[in-house]
């Protein structure tokens, strides 16, 4: 599985489970006020497969060198396949730990996990380009991001993104002690075999009990829920 953590990746085309359960920001209609909590996302490439968990679906991480998923869109590209008729995409994510602080008003103060594609993260990003322009260092940890939703089906929704200089101030130490997710554990870490159970139509839970380390499985090197990418 091939992760990696800077904003570089951000704009980027296509190309184990912690232990207590996720809490994915999901973004309401209207304002949510969050403040990231480390200094880059993780990245990584996404596939759905359709087959998986008998017909239900699931998304996993991409696992690299071999990748079953891949090789079938290469397949496809060689075939000059349609991308609206391909069996599976390969879209880039990026996930990071936020402290989200307010909902639209309602105060928050809880540490979730942001996973989305570049739309949002590319929002976010631009906003440390801002930053520098306005005199500031370009460390989104150390302001609030003020992230507004309209709409509430998949063709009308919109986001903006803006930062609030008046919350221009680090982390505190009690902001820093936060437990958060460990990254590059939220997604678990399959080899191909596994992969190819999934597109069969196995679950999760039943390839995730017999993982095994193979030369295959090491790497050479939606959008999550509502998020229009």
């Amino acid at each position: 599985m091939m992760m990696t953590t800077e904003w570089s990746n951000i704009g980027v085309k296509e190309g184990g489970n912690n232990n207590k359960e996720i809490k994915y920001l999901k973004f309401e209609e209207g304002t949510t006020i969050i403040r990231l909590l480390d200094e880059a996302p993780v990245s990584y490439y996404s596939h759905w497969i359709t087959t998986a968990n008998k017909g239900k679906g699931v998304g996993i991480a991409c696992t690299g060198k071999g990748c079953p998923v891949c090789k079938v869109i290469a397949e496809e590209r060689k075939l000059k396949v349609p991308y609206n008729k391909m069996t599976y995409s390969k879209p880039i994510k990026h996930m990071i730990n936020v402290l989200v602080k307010k909902i639209n008003g309602k105060d928050v103060n809880e540490v979730m996990l942001l996973e989305a594609g570049n739309g949002i993260f590319g929002s976010i990003k631009d906003q440390m380009t801002l930053l520098t322009t306005m005199g500031y260092e370009p460390d989104l940890t150390a302001i609030d991001l003020i992230i507004n939703r309209t709409g509430k089906g998949f063709g009308d929704t919109k986001y903006s993104v803006i930062c609030n200089p008046a919350t221009v101030k680090p982390l505190t130490e009690e902001e820093k002690a936060l437990e958060k997710y460990d990254l590059f554990k939220v997604k678990p870490d399959l080899d191909n075999g596994q992969v190819i159970d999934l597109i069969a139509g196995k679950s999760l839970d039943e390839v995730c009990g017999n993982a095994e380390e193979t030369e295959d499985s090491q790497p050479e090197l939606d959008l999550s829920g509502n998020l229009p990418f």
